[in-house]
């Protein structure tokens, strides 16, 4: 089985990258290319390397505050309108279920709008629909650090707490309107707090790693992976060096990636695992990983490991649709 022709031939989603903010604020032509040769993700290389849907998260540095953050996530956003518009027929934003199949079924070069942090949401409802609105379709609690709506999982004098009530009142909001929620970057407490508060809807990771290899708070424990699962959730495995294997990162591998998933994958079986790369969000990647283009070589180790055409195509789009299609508005 020729990977790379697979990936052209099956609905190919990547769960996570932060490519629009940087190439927004960089002033580069995302569309043509014109100085993104120090970016991993542009559309010629979407592309080239059969990428159907990006996950395109807006993170707003701490030094940019209030409602400053909350412009600048909105000018990002319609930054990704053009950018699609840009790319004419066969490129959109998508925004409902219908919009999704449309993709799946008739392939392209599509983007979904998530945020990763809240501070532009200023903790006021009114804000999260706008955002709504302007085409945001996931929201991850935190960066890493704490904030007005969850506990991060690095934050600040050690100190890690769960949601707030603020907090909860966003997720229950979300799910209202039709927005997935993302526990990546969320503290182990916090995440315990938001599965309560699911109500029966799949939960998403959509940037982790296996605290199995790493125990980091960033990495989900094996029992966080459980029950993210038993939400009918799914995980999109990182490529990032530093959560995938203590080895230097210059010897990290798509070898190291794939032991990941597929620890992941006899945990808690083939439809709870994707890809969510982070391309755009590290300095460093695997050797073998630099960019879209080379998803085909991580493809390669599940077929050498014996996988079957179907599981293969779960994890690197499937399981991606089939949570979005429950999550999305009609």
């Amino acid at each position: 089985m020729d990977a790379q022709q697979f990936l052209y031939d099956h609905f190919f989603c990547d769960g996570h990258a932060d490519t629009f903010a940087r190439v927004a604020f960089a002033g580069s032509d995302f569309v043509s290319g014109a100085g993104t040769e120090a970016f991993h993700i542009d559309a010629e290389r979407m592309k080239k390397s059969g990428l159907n849907l990006q996950l395109m998260a807006v993170y707003i540095p701490p030094h940019i505050t209030r409602h400053q953050g909350t412009v600048t996530a909105l000018w990002i956003a319609q930054f990704a309108h053009r950018a699609c518009e840009g790319m004419g027929e066969g490129s959109s934003l998508v925004r409902t279920r219908g919009d999704l199949e449309k993709v799946a079924e008739q392939g392209g070069r599509h983007m979904m709008l998530t945020l990763e942090g809240v501070a532009p949401l200023l903790a006021d409802l009114d804000v999260l629909e706008l955002f709504w609105r302007f085409g945001f379709r996931s929201v991850g609690l935190t960066h890493n650090v704490n904030n007005w709506a969850a506990g991060g999982c690095t934050p600040d004098n050690n100190k890690r707490y769960g949601l707030t009530d603020d907090g909860k009142k966003l997720v229950r909001m979300c799910l209202k309107l039709g927005m997935a929620v993302d526990c990546a970057h969320l503290s182990r407490k916090g995440f315990y707090d938001l599965l309560r508060l699911m109500d029966g809807r799949p939960l998403i990771n959509t940037h982790a790693c296996c605290a199995e290899f790493v125990d980091i708070e960033r990495n989900l424990t094996k029992d966080q992976l459980v029950k993210l699962a038993g939400t009918g959730g799914v995980v999109g495995i990182t490529y990032v060096p530093d959560f995938l294997s203590s080895k230097p990162t210059e010897e990290v591998s798509s070898k190291d990636v794939f032991r990941h998933l597929e620890h992941a994958v006899e945990l808690i079986g083939i439809d709870h695992v994707a890809l969510g790369s982070d391309y755009d969000g590290v300095r460093f990647l695997p050797n073998d990983l630099l960019d879209p283009t080379h998803v085909h070589k991580l493809v390669q180790h599940m077929f050498d490991a014996g996988w079957g055409q179907e599981d293969v195509a779960k994890v690197v789009g499937g399981n991606w649709r089939r949570v979005f299609n429950q999550l999305l508005p009609e």
